[in-house]
């Protein structure tokens, strides 16, 4: 009850990134945060930051950072982020195959990192590639290749039952990468193929 009244102490090395949908309760309460897809009127999907003790992330507010340089916390994040343990794999699907990475909390923010981004390229042999992240223990990714029909077809229907089946899933939508960085976003719904 009386926690506002004083000012946070914040232990740097326990902040870490956390995507967030855009029905993010945060907004509201104007949780520290960054836009990563669409604008800050009609924001997809944001970037909060906070505290985690490895197993509650409480998140930051922007009176948190009295003191702190946003930009300092902002790497400092992503550092720590990279320590969470990570691992590469891929499954055979029925009509070619997906690659991804999985962890305990924080797999779907391996997104921020283009490092780890290429090394999923390079898990999948491809340099353009749509990534699912449908929930925050792991993302899919396949090569974003027009020609295989089927393998897009089979992989929107486990983005989306994964989506759906969510307890609490992070974007709706597929993300496409080339080398590492964000080029786009695609409507699940308008990619569906007839």
């Amino acid at each position: 009850m009386f926690k506002k009244w004083f000012k946070r102490k914040i232990d740097l090395d326990k902040v870490l990134p956390m995507l967030q949908n855009q029905d993010w309760i945060g907004i509201d309460k104007e949780m520290l945060r960054k836009t990563i897809i669409g604008d800050i009127d009609n924001p997809k999907l944001l970037l909060s930051y906070g505290e985690f003790d490895g197993e509650m992330f409480d998140p930051l507010f922007p009176k948190d950072l009295i003191g702190l340089n946003l930009e300092e916390l902002q790497v400092k994040a992503l550092k720590n982020l990279l320590h969470q343990g990570f691992t590469f794999f891929t499954r055979e699907l029925s009509n070619g195959s997906m690659g991804g990475i999985k962890s305990t909390y924080f797999a779907a923010e391996t997104i921020l990192d283009e490092d780890l981004m290429r090394m999923l390229h390079n898990t999948i042999q491809s340099k353009n590639m749509l990534v699912s992240i449908a929930i925050r223990s792991s993302i899919m990714a396949i090569p974003k290749d027009e020609n295989q029909k089927e393998l897009m077809q089979e992989f929107l229907t486990i983005h989306k039952d994964t989506y759906n089946n969510a307890k609490s899933p992070v974007f709706r939508h597929l993300i496409e990468f080339k080398n590492g960085k964000i080029q786009g976003v695609h409507n699940m719904d308008k990619l569906f193929l007839s």
